[in-house]
């Protein structure tokens, strides 16, 4: 039981550590002093909405969802004979479900967006709105939608090794590095990525699929540390070239110097805290609603 769950959270690692990636600058988390108590004024709080429509949220939930479904179709594959049943499909599409998925999203970002010093709003929605950020968060929406297909991320991480393999200076990769780099991309992708397998591990724990104490949950998921980084690292760079592909290398520096603005990181962060803590919520369900199935198919 134990060598299957470490199978599936390795082949699902990648995914689940990309979570906030489309039309969203990815994870990146600078940090944010916090303000006051009843800082988020009800003009702030609309515009955080205004923004979030702007990134064009309600689509990219729906390709989670559907990636969300995907995952956990797999996991049953992988940990119950003869793979979900009814049950556990339609558990599955409660779990996620678009319309409470960013439900969530809009709640804790607006309440992360507050907290952050001196955030502004405004210049975020202005880019976002202008006809170069519309274009950049459709090409970005485009490619998470793309790479739902097996065969389009097989492809996108084929053409990255191409890159590292190759010799010489290339000016796009180089713009990519330098956008994950501003964003400190890779680790903070990996950090969300073990707490939702974490999350999941406990619901396998606490729905009694598993016997395991927190410690040791704690220390397994851990030991898949350089395995989650590998992949994600990966998924990051292939998703973000496929991305940017329609871009020329002017308008990302641009966009990594949003990146690096007080606004785009008080953004980022509360995206993270919005996704993050969102993930670990469908990580958990997906663990209770496997251990409540293996129950009732032993029954």
């Amino acid at each position: 039981m134990l060598a299957a769950f470490l199978q599936v959270v390795r082949r699902l690692a990648s995914r689940v550590g990309s979570m906030a990636v489309a039309g969203l600058l990815y994870l990146s988390v600078l940090g944010a002093q916090a303000a006051p108590a009843g800082a988020q004024t009800a003009d702030g709080a609309a515009a955080a909405q205004r923004l979030l429509d702007a990134l064009r949220l309600s689509e990219l939930v729906a390709v989670m969802a559907e990636e969300g479904l995907s995952h956990g179709r797999q996991m049953a594959a992988d940990m119950l004979r003869g793979g979900a049943g009814a049950h556990l499909a339609a558990r599955l599409a409660r779990i996620y479900d678009p319309g409470r998925m960013e439900q969530s999203v809009r709640a804790r970002f607006a309440e992360a967006f507050a907290q952050a010093d001196r955030a502004d709003a405004g210049p975020l929605i202005a880019f976002f709105t202008s006809a170069e950020g519309r274009e950049i968060v459709a090409l970005e929406l485009a490619a998470r939608r793309a790479f739902l297909d097996p065969e389009v991320q097989a492809s996108a991480r084929a053409r990255y090794r191409a890159l590292l393999a190759g010799t010489g200076d290339d000016a796009r990769l180089d713009a990519a590095r330098a956008h994950v780099a501003a964003g400190d991309l890779i680790d903070r992708n990996v950090a969300a990525a073990l707490n939702a397998n974490l999350a999941f591990t406990l619901g396998l724990i606490e729905g009694g699929a598993l016997e395991m104490s927190r410690e040791a949950a704690i220390a397994q998921v851990g030991a898949d540390a350089d395995v989650v980084r590998d992949s994600t690292a990966e998924w990051v760079m292939s998703y973000l070239l496929l991305a940017q592909d329609g871009l020329s290398v002017a308008q990302i520096e641009q966009y990594t110097a949003l990146l690096r603005s007080r606004a785009g990181r008080a953004m980022n962060s509360a995206l993270f805290t919005a996704f993050g803590e969102m993930y670990v919520d469908l990580s958990h369900a997906m663990g209770r609603a496997l251990a409540a199935e293996m129950a009732a198919r032993d029954l």
